[in-house]
């Protein structure tokens, strides 16, 4: 059940301060962890072993519980839910790179190498030698980006706060009352500061080091992060059309992911593991199905390409809800690079 939103004013300021001061922020700082649809001990045993090497398809399925628990989040944190849907989009669009690397160091996610890039296809890929050592770069970048995180024990309430901080930036395009959406940023921050002054008295510096690690959240590129875990899943349909489309939905998601059995295709069972309230559709290029969230397939030519004519000559797998939509952008592995 979604946490109860806030009454108008409930969080209101005084002369710059809250209204009751530690009780507002400890009261805002729990709205922000009832709002996880997924908590960290129910992504899997498998995430919380550092040293496990990950199946291809449980990195898939671990990472699109990332991304939808990021924007479910944000649809159940104070505030969000009563900016313009504009506004929201716009938001999350911007910030979800940044919230998977944050849902990804909180989950300790394994991050070997090898399963990555058979997870992004690049073993299969034709690139030329300075595409795959500029990729490998990108890969390394994220893989420092979560092991600092992890190497401060940040605890739950802090990871919360920090991706109400990243969310809530003024830096998005076309924010229809920017000032407002900094002053939520600038109230996530007194959270964080007040919450960790009282959790965390012998670490003076514990704030400004949790904060110091925002801005490099945006080297990890996004377009790697979609290479990487979600081109087997949802092939050339960008992430941030999927983010649209949840935002646009305008009903929560079931969680933990509904099971959905396409047992008309090749003689394969897997379960597709959707969010229920997903509206769109997509049309499978190839029968050969094997999915944990989205479709992606075994036949001839790698997920991420299209085959020509593939529109009208397959079936459309309505029950799995999931777009590919014609005219969305091309993604090709490495283009980005």
């Amino acid at each position: 059940m979604p946490p109860t939103q806030p009454n108008p004013g409930q969080y209101a300021l005084t002369n710059g301060d809250p209204l009751n001061g530690h009780c507002y922020l400890s009261g805002y700082i729990s709205l922000l962890l009832r709002a996880e649809p997924y908590p960290t001990s129910r992504y899997g045993s498998q995430c919380m072993q550092p040293n496990n090497i990950m199946g291809i398809e449980n990195i898939c399925e671990l990472a699109a519980r990332l991304l939808f628990s990021a924007v479910e989040w944000a649809r159940n944190i104070p505030f969000f839910p009563d900016l313009q849907i504009t506004d929201q989009v716009s938001l999350l669009r911007l910030t979800w790179s940044e919230l998977f690397v944050l849902n990804a160091a909180q989950c300790s996610m394994p991050l070997h190498v090898a399963p990555l890039l058979a997870a992004a296809g690049l073993h299969a890929s034709p690139m030329s030698a300075d595409r795959v050592v500029a990729f490998m770069d990108h890969i390394r970048i994220f893989q420092e980006q979560v092991e600092k995180l992890k190497a401060l024990h940040v605890d739950s309430a802090e990871y919360s706060c920090l991706k109400a901080i990243v969310l809530f930036t003024s830096d998005a395009c076309g924010l229809s009352d920017a000032a407002h959406i900094e002053s939520l940023q600038e109230k996530s921050q007194c959270a964080l500061e007040e919450y960790v002054r009282s959790q965390y008295p012998n670490q003076p510096s514990r704030f400004g080091k949790l904060l110091l690690r925002l801005p490099s959240l945006r080297t990890v590129s996004s377009s790697v992060i979609e290479q990487l875990f979600f081109v087997r899943l949802v092939g050339k349909t960008p992430i941030e059309t999927l983010i649209r489309d949840m935002l646009l939905s305008g009903s929560s998601f079931n969680w933990p992911y509904m099971s959905i059995q396409c047992s008309y295709t090749l003689g394969v069972s897997h379960p597709i593991l959707l969010p229920d309230s997903l509206e769109t559709k997509r049309t499978l290029p190839d029968q050969g199905l094997k999915s944990l969230w989205g479709c992606w397939y075994d036949g001839p030519g790698r997920p991420g390409r299209r085959e020509e004519g593939w529109e009208q000559e397959q079936p459309t797998l309505q029950e799995c809800n999931l777009s590919c939509k014609p005219g969305e952008k091309e993604t090709h592995l490495g283009s980005d690079l």
